[in-house]
């Protein structure tokens, strides 16, 4: 048995966990975008959002780069917000992201591998930091990610990773520690 693995069935896209059906959804659509900036690029499977629509990803920010491959999908209510300038969001192929909010902030590098299922998860990603989640990552519930905010903030998940549920990651004790 396979680890992690998509099927397609009919109009349908099947995920399947060690064994479980998790996630049933109808085939890829373009991803809303509300761009509010200034000089933002943005590469892949993506529309502008329309009127009265609440966009997946939304930009406040200027020069900030959003490269999402054809074939990710993004199910259910989700958010990428980006609060600041000079990001870069890269989400590799055959990801699938559900029920999932993002605050990307400034100078933010994240990047996404390929055959991920993010679930339930909220980040917050403040300033200058690296964020990179490898290929075939799976966790099962309630993740929540803070990284970012200084020099060695950044954060490295592996691949052929599975988190479990209720799963809190900080790169910072969040505030600063003065050496007297």
């Amino acid at each position: 048995m396979k680890f992690f693995q998509k099927q397609k069935i009919g109009n349908h896209r099947i995920i399947t966990v060690l064994g479980f059906k998790i996630i049933s959804y109808k085939k890829e659509y373009k991803i809303p975008i509300l761009n509010k900036g200034k000089n933002n690029i943005i590469i892949g499977n993506y529309r502008k959002a329309r009127k009265n629509e609440s966009p997946i990803i939304i930009i406040n920010g200027n020069n900030n780069v959003i490269n999402i491959n054809e074939h990710i999908k993004i199910c259910g209510k989700n958010t990428f917000t980006f609060n600041g300038n000079n990001n870069i969001l890269k989400i590799k192929e055959n990801t699938s992201v559900y029920n999932s909010h993002f605050d990307i902030r400034n100078n933010i590098t994240f990047s996404i591998g390929k055959n991920c299922l993010i679930t339930n998860t909220t980040a917050i990603f403040s300033d200058n930091g690296k964020i990179s989640i490898g290929n075939n990552f799976c966790n099962s519930s309630t993740m929540q990610l803070f990284a970012g905010g200084g020099k060695n903030m950044d954060l490295t998940i592996g691949n052929d990773c599975m988190f479990s549920r209720e799963i809190v990651i900080y790169t910072h004790d969040g505030h600063p520690i003065y050496d007297r």
